[in-house]
């Protein structure tokens, strides 16, 4: 099935936040040796992953009992084994505890039997996937669903192994028997009677011969073949050799005529009583042997199950497991539910859907297959404007259409699970294709269709206003109203600072844009309510810096000016350098220490001062135990539901001095070292030590002003931060932070706020502009 994409445990590794240095390099990199992260030795990159297989292997006991006997023993073992077991129940007037079970194989204490067998780390993640799901989430699935998920369950670990194995090859819908000719379990092979099996419970279906069968399905068989059989398939078909034109042209060539009713070439002409077509299929399945593959209401079973299991960061599971067995460390928090996330079947499957065609565009618009990013934009497109009408007159729509987002987007944090939260990113990330294509009637359109859903997708507001005047202008209309539209982001409540004085200065350019071409002659009202909008002394004060911002100018000797080495300069010593390195070899010569961090000192020294207030007990913000942050982190409701314990936080910083400072860096370290936390790289200066040190040199007020931005809108302040963070001792205690920029780069109207935002909190902040030397 197109929407699948298949992820190792590699990929999550590299792509996870890690607790350790030793985790980074264990992503199978082209670096000879990397580091195990779970035993830490050395291993070659390319064995990776058959060595995480047995590194992580865990001993099981074959179940022979019912699948509902052993959810209800995992369940109440895994209370008896919780060593924090009250952190984890729900508070008064929950609906259900929420501790979540543990897998009966991961926790079987008595692995000595002599039935047990081992199982892999991704064998042990399916178990989970499994028992997890249909524990917690069984009122969202049929009987019939239900059913052949403890099926699975319950079926011999072989079987079970094998058809995991068969469900993790995602690439394509067909699959050989072939492919799984080295596959082994206990060191035996597994043969066909195997899959007969499989087939016979109705989880694989076998390809049935057609003369003629569907294009996508003769595509997906031929490109089973290698380029030796796809030629020998050629010779049967046309009754000559073929010269070597690749793979990817040979498989195009044969689907072309295998899938279609033609005569070409006199395939239709009878030799010995068979045609030429027919002689190319036998000879195709004869060297495929048995070609199932799995049916698509099976897949989509077991791929809701696993987004079920990791609803907030689908699909790292192998990090639930190595959670699961003491090799990663999540913060101890309370969850409390009033309520499921999906109240009911429908909207849990509105929503799996519309993030599986969300996955579709996103390859399509990264692919350039523009009718496949036209079909699901116009058809997202379409389920705005339903829910649009639906919103406006409720009782008109009532029963005509199927809109289960709405009992979603009530809920201030479960809104970001509804089919409809996707449609308005899929619409939002078609803007861009539309441009492109400078179809600015069907942008403008989107954009106010976008503009109408203020609770969904707040955190973008600005960024659609600002799109929407300059689509107004590329378009051929007027200034003024491209003026009107930036009057109206500006009186929006939902924007946050950073977007509202990109929007103002916006407005400050179209005003001398229609100034010069003589349109504010009828069009003072307008002008005058703008300039009242701009001089508000929170625009004013912002502002202050916008056009001085400090410079330090640094020149390198470029590498050459080609496009795609313009930024690499020579270094003192004539190694290779990037505009970030060679501003911090031009800085140490100052005597300044540094690191390029792009703002994650910035964003870890958050997560550790807010420690308890990220973890604190707010209803529905915590579902499960495997979370890095509660799930309102980066909308409007962290703060508002927090409000007073953050304002009481500030407050505290901003009356600390160095050793409070210094204290409180290693008191958090001391109770949550190498815990998971969104942000936190906890040796990202090599150690707490050295953290604490540099985090007491930061003024107090520097901290407090940051941290009061991320707490309100850490979706937009977590990003845009200055790349260079530098400190030095002598001859006095600084810290400066500085943006980096090369010859031909320009300052994001981000970057350009944080860098007023520190001058304005008192710190040492400046723009290092490299320049080729002449």
């Amino acid at each position: 099935m197109p929407w699948k994409q298949q992820r190792t445990l590699t990929d999550v590794l590299r792509h996870a936040k890690v607790r350790s240095l030793s985790f980074r390099c264990a992503n199978g990199s082209p670096s000879k040796v990397v580091s195990c992260p779970s035993c830490s030795r050395p291993i070659s990159a390319s064995h990776i992953n058959d060595h995480l297989d047995r590194c992580l292997q865990v001993n099981v006991e074959t179940s022979t009992k019912n699948a509902l006997e052993v959810y209800s023993e995992e369940v109440e073992a895994s209370i008896q084994r919780c060593q924090c077991k009250e952190n984890f129940s729900g508070g008064d007037g929950s609906l259900k505890t929420s501790s979540v079970p543990k897998d009966p194989e991961v926790d079987r204490e008595d692995s000595e039997s002599p039935n047990n067998e081992k199982l892999s780390v991704q064998m042990t993640v399916f178990k989970h996937i499994l028992s997890y799901s249909l524990f917690n989430y069984s009122e969202l699935l049929t009987e019939d669903e239900k059913q052949v998920a403890q099926q699975v369950y319950t079926l011999p670990l072989r079987l079970q192994n094998l058809f995991r194995n068969i469900l993790s090859r995602k690439s394509k819908s067909w699959h050989s028997i072939r492919e799984f000719s080295n596959l082994r379990y206990n060191d035996s092979y597994y043969s066909e009677d195997d899959f007969y099996l499989l087939q016979n419970l109705a989880l694989i279906q076998p390809f049935h011969f057609q003369f003629f069968c569907h294009l996508a399905e003769t595509l997906d068989i031929l490109s089973l073949l290698n380029v030796k059989e796809l030629k020998q398939a050629f010779r049967l078909m046309f009754f000559r050799n073929v010269d070597y034109k690749g793979k990817e042209k040979l498989v195009s060539d044969l689907c072309k005529y295998l899938s279609q009713e033609a005569v070409i070439y006199g395939i239709q002409r009878k030799l010995n009583g068979h045609s030429p077509r027919k002689d190319c299929w036998s000879y195709i399945l004869s060297q495929l042997g048995y070609v199932f593959r799995v049916p698509d209401e099976i897949a989509i079973l077991f791929d809701n199950l696993c987004r079920l299991c990791c609803i907030q960061s689908f699909p790292e599971t192998p990090l639930i497991l190595l959670a699961a067995m003491d090799k990663l460390k999540f913060p101890r928090y309370i969850c409390s539910c009033t309520r499921p996330i999906f109240l009911s079947r429908d909207a849990f499957l509105e929503f799996t859907q519309a993030e599986r065609e969300e996955e579709i565009f996103t390859a399509a618009l990264d692919s350039g297959l523009e009718d496949t990013v036209v079909e699901i934009s116009s058809k997202a497109h379409i389920m705005l404007e339903n829910y649009r009408q639906a919103f406006i007159d409720k009782e008109s729509v009532k029963g005509e259409l199927s809109l289960p987002s709405l009992e979603q987007v009530v809920h201030p944090v479960f809104k970001v699970f509804s089919g409809l939260w996707i449609f308005c990113n899929i619409c939002w990330h078609s803007i861009v294709f539309l441009e492109r294509r400078k179809d600015f009637e069907t942008s403008i359109r989107r954009l106010f269709l976008l503009l109408e859903f203020k609770e969904m997708c707040s955190h973008r507001r600005g960024r659609y206003w600002n799109r929407l005047s300059l689509d107004i202008l590329h378009s051929g209309g007027c200034v003024l109203d491209a003026l009107k539209a930036c009057k109206q982001a500006l009186e929006d409540e939902h924007l946050n600072d950073g977007e509202r004085v990109t929007i103002a200065r916006r407005a400050a350019r179209l005003i001398r844009i229609a100034r010069r071409k003589g349109e504010l002659e009828n069009s003072s009202i307008l002008i005058r309510e703008l300039r009242k909008l701009l001089s508000y002394s929170f625009l004013n004060n912002h502002i202050r810096h916008w056009h001085s911002l400090p410079e330090d100018v640094i020149v390198g000797r470029p590498v050459s000016w080609s496009k795609y080495r313009r930024n690499q300069f020579f270094g003192y010593n004539d190694q290779l350098l990037s505009v970030e390195e060679l501003c911090l070899e031009h800085y140490a010569l100052q005597g300044w220490n540094g690191i390029h961090c792009e703002g994650s000192l910035m964003n870890t020294l958050f997560g550790i001062f807010f420690w308890n207030i990220l973890f604190m007990d707010i209803s529905d913000v915590f579902q499960n135990e495997y979370q890095r942050a509660p799930l309102d982190l980066g909308t409007e409701a962290f703060y508002n539901s927090r409000s007073s314990a953050v304002e009481q936080r500030l407050l505290e910083i901003r009356h600390y001095d160095k050793k409070d400072i210094f204290r409180e860096v290693l008191t958090v370290f001391q109770e949550h070292g190498f815990e998971e936390c969104v942000g936190v790289n906890w040796l990202i200066l090599g150690s707490m030590e050295t953290l604490a040190l540099v985090a007491s040199l930061i003024p107090s007020p520097v901290l407090a002003g940051c941290f009061e931005k991320l707490s309100k809108n850490y979706k937009y302040w977590s990003g845009g931060q200055p790349d260079l963070f530098l400190w030095r001792e002598l001859p006095e205690e600084q810290v400066k932070f500085v943006e980096v920029k090369g010859p031909s780069d320009k300052l994001s109207e981000r970057q350009h706020f944080w860098i007023c935002l520190l001058l304005s909190f008192g710190a040492n902040a400046s723009v290092a502009k490299v320049r080729p030397e002449h």
